[in-house]
């Protein structure tokens, strides 16, 4: 089931930062509110996967839940998302959610999708907070 869940959300993350265009994939100019939509699904999945108890350190743990209310402001407020947001996920949570990644205990190449995955999704925010 998590192997199936992190494979969903590596096929979504990169789903949010790509368009195809004629067999062209391409690197889309959007609104916050439309990347924050098709990044918060899959960002969130990650986060659950990462909460179920045992599954972090809990140094790790706790870096990950300082990091929620961040992906929160982005991911709970629909089409009200306001730039800064964005910068603060780029900025401060995603890289948690890089560390927290590698402290998991998922085996070498789910690390290595997840945080490709992650990658994808900073890239689709980047062009708006740079």
């Amino acid at each position: 089931m998590q192997k199936k869940i992190i494979a969903l959300a590596v096929a979504a993350l990169f789903g949010a930062a790509c368009q195809t265009s004629g067999g062209v994939v391409q690197i889309t100019s959007r609104t916050p509110a439309q990347v924050a939509a098709s990044v918060c699904p899959s960002v969130q999945v990650v986060v659950g996967v990462l909460s179920v108890p045992g599954a972090l350190d809990p140094a790790a743990e706790a870096e990950l839940l300082a990091a929620v209310p961040l992906i929160d402001a982005v991911c709970s407020v629909g089409d009200l998302v306001q730039l800064v947001d964005l910068q603060a996920l780029h900025k401060n949570a995603v890289p948690v959610l890089l560390k927290a990644v590698q402290a998991s205990p998922l085996d070498a190449d789910k690390k290595q999708a997840v945080t490709l995955g992650i990658a994808v999704a900073q890239a689709a925010i980047a062009p708006l907070v740079q």
